[in-house]
C-alpha cells in the first residue's frame, strides 16, 4: 500500500518535470522563431537608415562645395577689384606727378589757367565715377531716362542716336589726353562700359528691366514705411484720446 502511494507520487513528479521541460522547449522554439523574423526586419531598417545617412551626407557635401565655390568666387572678385584699385591709384599718382611737372614749365598765367581747367575736369570725372558706382549707365553718359510707356508708344526714352552723341561728348571730356584729372582714366573706362551696355539692344533691355524692378521695390519699401508710420500715428492718437477722456471725462459737462 505504501509502495503504491510512493510510486504515484514519483510518477506525478515525473510528469510535472516533463511538462515544464516541454513548455520550456516550446517557449525556446517560439523565441527562436521571433528572432528569425526580427532579423530581416532589423536588416532592412539598418539598410534603409544607412541609405538615408549616405543621401544626407552627399547633400551636405554638395552644400559645402557650393558654399566654398561661392566664397572662392567672392574672393576672386575682391582680389580683382583690389588689383584694379591699386592700378588706378598708380595711374592717378603718375598723372598727378606729370601735371605738376608740366606746371613747372609754365608761366604764372598758364599755371592759373591749367589749375582752373583741372578743377573743371575733376568735377566731370567725379560726377561720372559717382554715377558709375551707383550703376547708373544713363547718368554716366549725362542722359536722363524718364521712359514713359503709354500703350505701344514710349516717350522720353533716349534714342540710339542720343546715346551715341552723349558717348562721343563724354569720351572727349574724359579722355586721358584731354582731361588733366588723375582719375580721368577711370572715368573714361566707365564711359566706355556704359556706352557698351546702352548701345546693345538686348543688354539695354535687360538693364532697363533691372531699373524698373528696382524702382518698384523701392516704391514698395516706401509704402510699407508710410503704412507703419500711419499705424503708429493712429495708435498714438487713439491713446491720447483715451487719456483725454479718462482724465477730463469726470469734468465734462
Amino acid at each position: 500500500m505504501k509502495y503504491n502511494k510512493c510510486l504515484r507520487i514519483i510518477l506525478f513528479i515525473t510528469l510535472l518535470i516533463l511538462t515544464k521541460l516541454q513548455g520550456s522547449i516550446v517557449d525556446d522554439e517560439l523565441l527562436r522563431e521571433l528572432l528569425e523574423e526580427e532579423k530581416p526586419n532589423e536588416a532592412e531598417r539598418m539598410k534603409e537608415s544607412g541609405y538615408q545617412f549616405s543621401e544626407e551626407y552627399v547633400r551636405q557635401g554638395q552644400e559645402e562645395s557650393e558654399k566654398e565655390e561661392k566664397i572662392r568666387r567672392q574672393q576672386a572678385v575682391l582680389e580683382e577689384e583690389l588689383l584694379m584699385e591699386q592700378q588706378n591709384e598708380r595711374i592717378r599718382q603718375q598723372r598727378e606727378a606729370d601735371f605738376q611737372s608740366s606746371l613747372e614749365r609754365m608761366n604764372e598765367d598758364q599755371q592759373k589757367a591749367a589749375r582752373k581747367q583741372k578743377k573743371k575736369d575733376a568735377k566731370i570725372v567725379k560726377k561720372i565715377l559717382k554715377a558709375s558706382n551707383q550703376g547708373n549707365h544713363y547718368s554716366v553718359l549725362g542722359l536722363l531716362n524718364f521712359a514713359l510707356k503709354i500703350g505701344p508708344f514710349t516717350f522720353f526714352r533716349p534714342s540710339p542716336k542720343d546715346i551715341k552723341k552723349a558717348y562721343r561728348h563724354r569720351a572727349m571730356k574724359t579722355h586721358p589726353d584731354k582731361n588733366r584729372d588723375g582719375k580721368a582714366q577711370e572715368a573714361f573706362v566707365a564711359v566706355e562700359e556704359s556706352a557698351a551696355v546702352l548701345m546693345d539692344d538686348q543688354a539695354r533691355e535687360l538693364y532697363d528691366l533691372e531699373i524698373k524692378t528696382a524702382r518698384i521695390e523701392k516704391q514698395e519699401r516706401i509704402l510699407q514705411k508710410l503704412s507703419t508710420i500711419r499705424i503708429f500715428v493712429r495708435d498714438q492718437l487713439s491713446w491720447l484720446i483715451w487719456l483725454f477722456h479718462k482724465v477730463l471725462g469726470p469734468f465734462a459737462v
